[in-house]
């Protein structure tokens, strides 16, 4: 059907003004089942629910509920490598058919940031920039807070892959304002979970808890699946770097049903890593060849086989899948291969503009050469500018670490 109404239009066009209507309606409430896929990560019922909205919206004509239902279905065929062309042809659609129809309004924004989470997936950042900067000002100029608020959201995540974590920080401190001014505790609690992740990074592990703590509560009482993953990955690699060993494991064992599954929310990715890391982590401090160093390394290798599966849909997500592919490696005794994996994340950030990846490679493909080996110096000292400009203070320390120690 989707076939024939794109190059049949005709057949299948309404002149009815209530029969257009009723479609515009049926539409609205297939584009709020849609979403509610997504969020649930269910990429049947995504599929299913997104082409009927966008089968039954297109016969009345220019619409703004047409324009979400294209945005909607960008986001969700652009999950699939296959598809990714068409994505960004109906993501294109999608703001044509919004900008194009009457009383668009706040609608705009709506499809601005969702199509440029199509942007996002190919770490194509000036293009997702420059959609979410837009849907921020139309949802403004309209007065709809929600979309306004979502749209910066999307943004800082956006930053946030992109390593630029103190902008991305001011969006979620702005993000949580206005949440709170309109007591939206579920917004609140997002942008309290990318702090943590921020935090993760540029922080201390127990700044990252501190955020938890705060909503630790509302995790465990209301949170999606995504957002206990988002929650509790991040706070198992908190726990893990604090030496709260038996803390984290628990955490990220809860997570092993999370991550076994294909992956749908792009949000999730830093999670998914973190759940990864700290299984690594973890193994790294077992005694070796105990029956908890082979439980370990089991479960290290599920972290690592989900981040691959998900840089296999995602392009953003590479960049982590070969990165801590190379640890896996490096502490199952393979060096050579390892330095292979960490070598292609190099190269592959130069292709995505991924600098903290880039850099936590480079890092890896230093500390683990001979002290006497001149580009073991060359590889650290890299790292180590460029988590200073990252202001990646946990990764930062550990470069320095290797660079001077004795």
């Amino acid at each position: 059907m989707r076939v024939a109404q794109r190059w049949f239009p005709q057949p299948f066009a309404l002149v009815d003004d209530g029969d257009k209507q009723r479609r515009i309606w049926a539409t609205r409430v297939l584009n709020r089942l849609t979403e509610i896929h997504i969020y649930a990560e269910d990429a049947a019922g995504c599929l299913d629910s997104g082409l009927r909205e966008l089968n039954v919206s297109e016969p009345a004509g220019p619409s703004p509920e047409l324009g979400k239902a294209y945005a909607v279905m960008a986001v969700v065929l652009g999950a699939v490598p296959q598809l990714r062309g068409l994505a960004s042809h109906w993501a294109a659609r999608a703001i044509e058919v919004t900008e194009r129809a009457d009383g668009a309004n706040a609608a705009l924004a709506y499809v601005l940031s969702r199509v440029a989470i199509v942007d996002l997936y190919d770490a194509k950042w000036p293009g997702a920039e420059r959609k979410l900067q837009r849907a921020a000002d139309v949802a403004r100029t309209f007065g709809d807070r929600r979309l306004r608020v979502e749209a910066l959201g999307v943004h800082g995540i956006t930053l946030f892959f992109a390593g630029r974590y103190r902008e991305a920080q001011t969006n979620f401190e702005s993000m949580k304002s206005s949440a709170h001014f309109s007591n939206n505790v579920q917004i609140q609690a997002w942008a309290t979970l990318m702090t943590a992740a921020v935090h993760a990074r540029t922080g201390t592990a127990e700044d990252a808890s501190a955020q938890y703590a705060q909503i630790a509560d509302w995790v465990a009482k209301n949170a999606t699946k995504s957002e206990v993953l988002w929650a509790n990955g991040i706070e198992a690699l908190a726990r893990a770097r604090r030496g709260d060993a038996k803390g984290a494991l628990e955490l990220a064992d809860g997570l092993l049903p999370y991550i076994q599954k294909r992956p749908v929310a792009y949000w999730v990715q830093h999670a998914l890593a973190a759940v990864a890391e700290t299984f690594l982590l973890l193994w790294s401090k077992a005694p070796p060849r105990s029956p908890e160093a082979a439980l370990l390394r089991a479960k290290a290798a599920i972290g690592c086989l989900a981040l691959r599966r998900f840089g296999g849909a995602f392009p953003f997500g590479r960049p982590q899948a070969l990165l801590w592919d190379g640890v896996f490696e490096q502490q199952a005794g393979q060096p050579a291969k390892a330095a292979q994996l960490w070598q292609r994340c190099v190269a592959t950030c130069d292709k995505l503009n991924m600098p903290w990846e880039s850099a936590l490679a480079k890092r890896e493909l230093g500390r683990y050469l001979p002290k006497s080996d001149p580009q073991r110096n060359v590889w650290l000292d890299q790292a180590i500018e460029e988590l200073e400009t990252l202001g990646a203070r946990w990764d930062l320390d550990l470069a320095g670490h290797e660079r001077w120690k004795a």
